[in-house]
């Protein structure tokens, strides 16, 4: 389970940030160098608490289990430029643990040091789809071998 920031978020300041994230339908994070949420979108809330709640201030480490080496503070530290990285985890969510699979890149926006944004598009679906798929074609070859017997 994800735990609570300690201390209240600071109020949101009005800028294009905020409305940038809530029109993706993705799960977005915004993620300071230190590896804290700096903000996030209502599918990011969704996915890891719930839409009501709040993310902001969570440590990274708090959400991932584990935590991809690409999204360790030291590792957010070299993302630069039009660098992206590509990564795949677990987050915690209230439901159980859920498979990510994600990209991190630095987002220009005139701060010193930029923020992270991060895209999580949920793979928990995906997953069980490939794994019924993959017994399916198991059974299928058994049955035929069995046919072929006759």
């Amino acid at each position: 389970m994800i735990p609570k920031p300690a201390a209240r978020p600071a109020p949101v300041r009005p800028d294009g940030l905020t409305p940038f994230l809530e029109a993706i339908g993705h799960a977005i994070l915004a993620v300071d160098r230190r590896g804290r949420v700096a903000r996030s979108n209502l599918a990011a809330r969704a996915l890891l608490l719930g839409p009501g709640a709040r993310l902001d201030g969570v440590r990274l480490d708090a959400i991932f289990d584990p935590l991809p080496e690409e999204l360790r503070p030291d590792a957010l530290l070299r993302l630069t430029g039009e660098t992206g990285r590509r990564f795949e985890s677990r987050v915690r969510t209230p439901t159980g643990p859920r498979a990510v699979r994600g990209w991190a890149a630095p987002l220009k926006d005139g701060r010193r040091p930029p923020l992270v944004l991060l895209e999580l598009e949920d793979m928990t679906e995906h997953r069980r789809e490939q794994e019924l798929a993959e017994w399916k074609a198991v059974e299928l070859a058994r049955s035929n071998a069995e046919l072929e017997q006759f």
